[in-house]
């Protein structure tokens, strides 16, 4: 799966509850020599899923890897240039973290597209704000 960016990856693996198909940012080589981390699935694809076009409810996100991303920006969202370029322009309210997948975001950004938010008060990111949006869409 090829996107903006980063490509998606898919494996067929077994965590305890039977082979199921889950979606990864890492590459086959990487999962070869060390294997697939449950941090590091993405989401769940539905059994029964068109293999070529998955929709936002053929997959389901996974709590391990949410839980791992949100540490990440949690941990670094005030060393991030463009997060901090945001938020002096906003001033107060909340900047938005897109997928970078859909480019040049000039206009109104499809939800789906949002990965979270980060609350921004007098021009600066507030540490622990970030809240993950639950429509991101890993299938593309």
């Amino acid at each position: 799966m090829a996107g903006f960016g980063r490509q998606v990856f898919r494996y067929r693996l077994d965590f305890g509850g039977g082979e199921r198909e889950v979606l990864s940012l890492l590459e086959a080589d990487w999962v070869v020599r060390h294997g697939l981390n449950p941090e590091a699935v993405m989401a769940i694809v539905r059994e029964g899923a068109d293999s070529h076009r998955l929709a936002v409810a053929d997959v389901r996100e996974n709590g391990a890897f949410l839980r791992l991303l949100s540490r990440v920006i949690f941990e670094n969202i005030g060393r991030c240039d463009g997060v901090r370029r945001q938020a002096a322009v906003q001033g107060n309210g909340h900047v938005y973290l897109l997928d970078t997948r859909i480019g040049d975001p000039s206009g109104r950004v499809p939800p789906d597209d949002i990965i979270g938010e980060v609350e921004v008060r007098y021009g600066r990111p507030v540490a622990g704000s970030y809240r993950h949006n639950r429509d991101t869409d890993y299938s593309r």
